[in-house]
């Protein structure tokens, strides 16, 4: 399934239905039908009713429920929790005597990032059911900050496991003070051990969230590209890889001894200059002599946004 948040808006003004003996017989205004009287007519109150609706993969909903707080003209109007396509929220405006009115809506996750905002130029008829639909493909793209740059990562749509568990720990703040641990000239640079938060930096490497992940190989589909991101692991026959460590390829040409060996999750999307900087930094067996900490956020995009600022297009990938 697709990664896509759709926001919707049912905009309902003073109608009348013709009723049945359990409500209204138009399958939407049924859902807001507030009374059937005077001989079978079903009547609305003189508002426009929104309906946000946010629409989310599987794997989106395998990585945890996110709290979404819904504002009207900057007042919270309500809450609700993702984690299906009935996910959302019905809230009144009054349009009072003009008929008419512009608002503004905004939709927050629970780190308060904006997901969806906009205005809508409400305008009701007497009698009409409008029927206003806003949708619009919004992305996940993956930020990772650091103290020489920002890189920015596409995650791949057909490794649904490593996936969800990458958004996972991203929305549990688990990379933050993470450090890139191991870097090896003309290879990979690689973080993402939660053991590189102590002061040992003899067990970096060592370190994850408790758990592996199934391995998900297709070299026909992806494979050690130059900007590739991909899992480390132990030497387990089964190919599993560790729960949060990554690597990013920065060898000129890709690193295609890896194929078949490690699982390609993401790709760096912008950036890999700032790879290349945390890569040159002084090091001693690999690991740099001071912490390269990185700082992992989720942004939320629309495909043209992300062409526009990344240069990226691939969005099945």
């Amino acid at each position: 399934m697709k990664n896509i948040f759709l926001v919707s808006l049912l905009l309902f003004t003073t109608t009348f239905f013709s009723c049945k003996k359990d409500g209204c017989t138009d399958k939407d205004a049924d859902n807001f039908c507030k009374e059937c009287k005077n001989g079978g007519v079903c009547q609305f109150t003189d508002n426009i009713l929104f309906w946000f609706d946010r629409t989310t993969s599987q794997q989106i909903m395998t990585a945890g429920s996110t709290n979404l707080s819904y504002y009207i003209d900057g007042n919270l109007v309500g809450s609700s929790a993702a984690g299906g396509k009935d996910s959302g929220l019905r809230v009144a405006v009054s349009l009072g005597t003009s008929k008419s009115k512009t608002v503004s809506y905004r939709v927050l996750d629970q780190d308060k990032a904006v997901i969806w905002e906009g205005k809508a130029d409400l305008k009701a008829k007497q009698g009409t059911l409008v029927d206003l639909s806003i949708r619009e493909q919004r992305e996940e793209i993956i930020e990772i900050k650091t103290a020489f740059g920002t890189m920015y990562m596409w995650l791949n749509k057909k490794t649904l496991k490593h996936r969800a568990n990458f958004l996972k720990l991203v929305r549990q703040s688990f990379y933050d003070s993470t450090t890139f641990h191991r870097c090896v000239n003309n290879f990979v640079i690689q973080g993402g051990d939660p053991l590189s938060k102590d002061d040992n930096p003899s067990n970096d490497g060592s370190g994850g969230p408790g758990y592996t992940i199934d391995a998900e190989i297709d070299t026909s589909l992806y494979k050690h590209d130059y900007g590739a991101v991909g899992t480390a692991r132990d030497n387990n026959p089964q190919k599993k890889s560790n729960g949060s460590q990554y690597y990013v390829v920065i060898q000129t040409g890709g690193a295609h001894f890896l194929d078949n060996n490690y699982t390609v999750f993401a790709k760096i999307i912008k950036g890999m200059d700032v790879a290349l900087a945390i890569n040159s930094q002084p090091k001693t067996s690999d690991r740099p002599k001071t912490n390269i900490y990185m700082d992992i956020n989720l942004l939320y995009k629309t495909q043209k946004q992300i062409t526009d600022e990344f240069g990226y297009s691939n969005f099945s990938w």
